[in-house]
């Protein structure tokens, strides 16, 4: 090779490298604006962390496919580490669908004989906060004190719709013992309202019961190991 074809090689060589190192940049600071989004929130939901890992896979697909990073071994060096950490995102995310299709069949198993779906509705002042629903759930007989709790879900869906407080209010689905719901009083039915009927629960009731589902907005969650997926 001459000194013409050499200093050409060697030209694109340092071109190649320029392209590629603008392009790392680039999606570095749009990935973290994403992540910055997320982060923001405090507490990450299960949906938080799927879409914060398809965030990291795909900025690394982007940086790998922008040209030949195996040309030099200043290249090779650098994108090692990111291939590294795409796979163990693509690890972590297979093990959240995993366990997302896991908790859908558990919570289609059927109800027995001597259970029953209630649905209690629930409010909170940061609505659109997902993570914030998730922590009432964890502690859901301290947070439905007070809370209505109805044997039918259209009523609680129409209790929501009527009283139009946008995403402060939601619903949870939770199979009970029939056992533990108390007896209508001889006064006369518990109503809410709207004239829609009510159910008072026996102490502990909720918490030797299972959640099925929690709806806000017209999304349906599973509650999986604490934290809200969507269906």
């Amino acid at each position: 090779m001459d000194n013409t074809s050499a200093l050409i090689s060697d030209f694109k060589g340092q071109e190649l490298k320029k392209k590629l190192l603008e392009c790392l940049d680039k999606e570095a600071r749009e990935f973290s604006d994403v992540a910055r989004q997320y982060f923001d929130k405090g507490q990450l939901s299960v949906d938080d962390r799927t879409g914060l890992l398809t965030a990291v896979i795909n900025a690394v697909d982007h940086v790998v496919a922008a040209g030949d990073w195996n040309s030099s071994l200043f290249l090779r060096n650098i994108i090692k580490p990111l291939i590294a950490i795409k796979a163990e995102a693509e690890a972590e995310l297979g093990n959240l669908q995993n366990k997302a299709e896991h908790y859908a069949i558990y919570h289609a198993v059927p109800i027995a004989g001597d259970e029953l779906e209630v649905y209690i509705s629930l409010f909170q002042s940061d609505g659109y906060n997902i993570g914030k629903w998730a922590m009432q759930l964890r502690s859901l007989d301290r947070y439905m004190v007070g809370r209505p709790v109805y044997q039918n879900e259209m009523d609680v869906e129409k209790r929501i719709r009527l009283r139009a407080s946008g995403g402060n209010e939601a619903y949870v689905v939770v199979v009970v013992k029939k056992k533990d719901v108390m007896p209508q009083p001889l006064a006369g039915a518990l109503k809410d309202q709207f004239d829609h009927l009510l159910l008072t629960l026996k102490e502990r009731a909720v918490s030797s019961g299972r959640i099925t589902a929690f709806i806000h907005q017209g999304v349906r969650y599973y509650f999986v190991d604490g934290q809200l997926i969507k269906g």
